[in-house]
């Protein structure tokens, strides 16, 4: 977040909206390069969480060895793809006529290094997951991401080029995959005296069918966001891009709320599942998608008071807020937040075939409608696209989806989040009448009406014995999984 945050006003003030936004373009060809993890992280993390929890310690290095080393191959091939296409002298960006110059191409190679590496790297990495540690590994990557943060801002705040920039990125990620390595085997004993390997790549082609579900769902988030990035670009103008991408990661801030949850709790599911508490996993997704669709509202709300005063700061007054833009980013992030959540307890378990066609359709039906909206409305077009495609790929299906796996009525998800999304709109009303004062005091009549009204109205959202039991978990200490 902190990324998100403090990079784009240096962004700008460095290269300008144009700059950026060509930037933009870049970075949003290379995110395809790490949808080459074809849905193994996902998966292989939860065999091993699976096989780690019946304690089959030997399973787990065969396995740990042979998703490795599968990734290591494929990454390696798809290096060598990489140099050959940056060698073919018509190369261009979407909507461009002139081929890419060789500063671009040498952007491109860096950005390209640094996601690749990502791909094995984030296979061995879920062995936090797996084997209770989450906390460590999400601290040591955060260590090392501040360094490179503090880093960043300094090399942007001297206006560093964006070739220089991109060769900073690419030893960044160099530095970071060897000291998660290192960590990893000092600290795990499960990780040691593991054989990597062509023979472990070899039978770890096997992981393949299971996890290309996982596949096809990460493309399709991809093309959500960066492809329309691309059309954008192709049927509008950089500066649109930086004005759509600014937006969006500001109105994105609201994602950060399931994030914090999301990242353990997919893992405690996998655990329980494991474990076979059906009971336990369905009230905890329940109470996962109603509560954080409903504090996802109230972080929505929050923005929706203080970006109209930050954006302009946050941007160097070179983009100008579009309020509808915002309201339809800030809507499409709280139902998210709700249908999404869904998904995890699917995700968590290897059941992910089930959404995996929605998916798909999300980003078609996105797609399809930016390449129609965008000449029309403009970066309007292309957030009406994504919220379209959300609601009739999203909202409407993975709670039903969810349901069904956990052998319950789809209405207890949908009763959920309807009681969370009246709570937030009772909200939204009462802060849209104190907002009505002018300037600085309309922001601060809302806070305070939304600080006074927050309690009240979780408490119509969560019964007492969720509350309770939340009351509970929350004071509970749950000891760490050794091996």
């Amino acid at each position: 977040m902190a990324n998100a945050i403090f990079l784009v006003p240096l962004f700008l003030q460095a290269w300008g909206a144009d700059g950026y936004g060509q930037w933009l373009a870049l970075t949003a060809l290379v995110a395809y390069l790490a949808l080459l993890d074809l849905g193994g992280q996902a998966y292989i993390g939860n065999l091993l969480a699976r096989t780690y929890v019946l304690g089959d310690m030997a399973r787990f290095r065969r396995g740990l060895a042979e998703g490795v080393s599968v990734y290591l191959l494929i990454t390696a091939v798809a290096f060598l793809v990489v140099i050959v296409m940056l060698a073919l002298p018509e190369i261009r960006l979407p909507g461009q006529v002139e081929p890419i110059g060789l500063s671009e191409r040498m952007i491109l190679l860096f950005l390209s290094i640094a996601t690749l590496l990502g791909v094995p790297g984030g296979v061995y990495v879920t062995v936090y997951r797996a084997t209770g540690r989450m906390a460590r590994g999400i601290m040591v990557g955060n260590i090392v991401r501040s360094i490179n943060l503090a880093i960043c801002i300094a090399l942007l705040w001297l206006q560093i080029t964006p070739l220089a920039y991109a060769g900073v990125l690419m030893v960044q990620a160099v530095v970071l995959t060897f000291i998660v390595i290192a960590d990893i085997k000092r600290q795990i004993r499960a990780s040691r005296n593991v054989d990597f390997g062509w023979h472990a790549a070899q039978d770890g082609w096997q992981h393949m069918r299971g996890s290309l579900g996982f596949w096809l769902i990460a493309l399709a988030t991809t093309l959500n966001f960066q492809g329309v990035i691309l059309l954008l670009n192709a049927r509008g103008s950089s500066d649109m891009v930086a004005l759509y991408a600014t937006t969006r990661t500001a109105a994105g801030m609201i994602g950060y709320v399931s994030m914090l949850l999301g990242t353990p709790l997919v893992a405690e599911l996998t655990f329980l599942h494991a474990q076979h508490q059906r009971d336990r996993l369905t009230q905890i997704t329940v109470l996962a998608v109603k509560g954080l669709l409903f504090v996802s509202g109230i972080a929505a709300l929050g923005l929706w008071l203080i970006l109209p005063v930050v954006y302009p700061l946050w941007t160097g007054r070179q983009l100008t807020l579009q309020p509808l833009l915002l309201a339809v980013l800030l809507v499409q992030g709280v139902l998210a937040a709700g249908w999404n959540t869904s998904s995890w307890i699917l995700l968590a378990t290897n059941e992910h075939r089930r959404i995996t066609f929605w998916a798909v359709a999300n980003a078609v039906t996105t797609v399809a409608l930016a390449w129609l909206l965008i000449p029309k409305l403009g970066v309007l077009g292309a957030a009406i696209a994504t919220l379209c495609g959300d609601i009739f790929c999203g909202l409407l299906v993975y709670p039903r989806k969810a349901a069904a796996m956990l052998g319950v009525g789809s209405w207890t998800f949908f009763k959920g989040m309807l009681q969370a999304g009246s709570s937030v709109t009772l909200l939204t009303l009462a802060i849209s009448l104190a907002t009505r004062l002018p300037g600085l005091s309309g922001v601060a009549a809302g806070s305070a009406v939304l600080g006074f009204l927050f309690y009240p109205m979780l408490r119509l959202v969560l019964s007492q014995q969720e509350r309770r039991w939340l009351l509970t978990t929350f004071r509970r200490t749950r000891p760490a999984t050794t091996g």
